[in-house]
């Protein structure tokens, strides 16, 4: 019997390197770096953990991303800011980087395409 995997995601990814900011709940930055996925929903990224704080990332964060927008004569981004929760951090295979998965607290209408 062959196991299908079944996605429980609510919204759809798409992959998409946009600048994100991740700050503690107090606002003050924790690192900053481009996002490897995002949905409606959530995010994913891969960092040197040498980027990451020594402490570690705080289960909640504050976020700020930038989601790039284009017509044929325009280049822009437009800011989302945003909290959410980390639901997996594990290390990559080349053992210098970490995998974060972030959900938001509140879907976001990021009108992806």
């Amino acid at each position: 019997m062959a196991w299908r995997h079944r996605d429980r995601r609510l919204h759809s990814r798409i992959e998409l390197s946009c600048p994100l900011e991740v700050a503690d709940s107090r606002g003050r930055e924790l690192f900053r770096i481009r996002t490897a996925n995002v949905s409606n929903g959530g995010l994913y990224l891969e960092s040197p953990i040498s980027n990451l704080p020594e402490d570690g990332v705080p289960d909640e964060v504050q976020l700020r991303l930038s989601i790039p927008r284009s017509t044929p004569n325009t280049f822009m981004l437009e800011d989302f800011a945003t909290a959410a929760r980390i639901v997996r951090s594990e290390p990559l295979a080349e053992g210098d980087a970490a995998g974060i998965a972030m959900q938001f607290v509140r879907p976001l209408a990021l009108n992806l395409p």
